[in-house]
Order: C-alpha cells, then sequence, then structure tokens
C-alpha cells in the first residue's frame, strides 16, 4: 500500500528509500551501510505505457514535499513509514523490522539538505486513477542528520547521506 498526497495537481507516490542510511544498534554505536544497495525494479514498460522522448523535470518543490512526508512519518519511531513505502518495496518488512528494532523511540531525523533531484525515467501510462498520467521515476539525494538522547553518551547527532526514490504521476 503507497501513501498518495496531492500536490500541485500531481500524486506523489514514494517508491523506495535505502541507500547509506544511518542507523542506532543496540550498543547505541552508529552501523552505516556504506554500499550502494540495488533496488530491483521492472525491466519492460507496463503494458501500455510509452517512453517520454522528451522527459520534464519534476518539480523540485514537489520531491522535496515528500522527503519532509518520509521524514515527518519518522517522528513516531518510524511507524509511519510503512505507509510511505509502496507494496513491492524490496525487503520492505526488513526494513520497517530494522527502523523499529535499531533506531531509539525518541529519535528525529532532520533534513540538512536536498543534495540534487533528478528524474531518472519518464513514461506516459494509465495513472493509479485509471486516467492518463505522466509516471516518473525520481531521485532525490538528501543528507540528513539523527538526533536521539543516549542513556549513557548524552545528546547525540549522527548525519549520513541517502538516496530516496519517488514515484510521481502526473495528471496529463
Amino acid at each position: 500500500m503507497s501513501m498518495r498526497m496531492s500536490c500541485r495537481g500531481s500524486i506523489l507516490a514514494v517508491v523506495a528509500f535505502i541507500a547509506t542510511a544511518t542507523f542506532i544498534d543496540a550498543t547505541g554505536e552508529a552501523a552505516e551501510f556504506r554500499r550502494r544497495i540495488t533496488i530491483p525494479g521492472p525491466t519492460a514498460l507496463a503494458p501500455g505505457a510509452r517512453s517520454v522522448a522528451n522527459p520534464q523535470p519534476v518539480d523540485r518543490k514537489v520531491i522535496e514535499a515528500g522527503v519532509e512526508q518520509i521524514f515527518a512519518a519518522f517522528a513516531d519511531g518510524g511507524r509511519g513509514i510503512d505507509r510511505l513505502l509502496a507494496s513491492d518495496f524490496a525487503n520492505r518488512q526488513r526494513l520497517i523490522d530494522d527502523i523499529g528494532a535499531r533506531v531509539p523511540r525518541d529519535a528525529r531525523l532532520r533534513v540538512l539538505a536536498i543534495q540534487s533531484v533528478r528524474t531518472m525515467e519518464q513514461v506516459e501510462a494509465t495513472g493509479a486513477d485509471g486516467r492518463p498520467a505522466r509516471v516518473s521515476r525520481v531521485i532525490a539525494i538528501v543528507r540528513s542528520q539523527l538526533e536521539y538522547d543516549d542513556p549513557v553518551a548524552g545528546f547525540r547527532r549522527l548525519e549520513g547521506v541517502a538516496d530516496y526514490i519517488f514515484r510521481i504521476e502526473q495528471r496529463m
């Protein structure tokens, strides 16, 4: 089940986010994933879809709003993340379980900078509502900071960079 948000005539569905996220392990120390994890995706276009010859960049403000939604969902101990992930997100339950098990309940995730936003792929297809839509896959590289109170070490700040991949449907 993916979350949808109306934003300037666009429907925003978060497809995936992973890469170099920072989490806290059971000892309270940072554990960073430094290797890129390839997210499996479809190898062919959906039936009836056609590739757009001149892809149009998705408005950066739409992506910024999506990033803010992800970070707001994180505020409840990560429990809101599951409604933002697409149902076909690779290792979906594992990510949800890891956040619940490894991230302190009082942790706060803040956006420090959205370093870049790039439209990777764009097709014309039937949207989720059955009407014609332009569907784009957009990647945002986000620098963030995880903040929490450690009972032993006190207030902690951990920075990290992660790739967030969005699926954006814009009605035509």
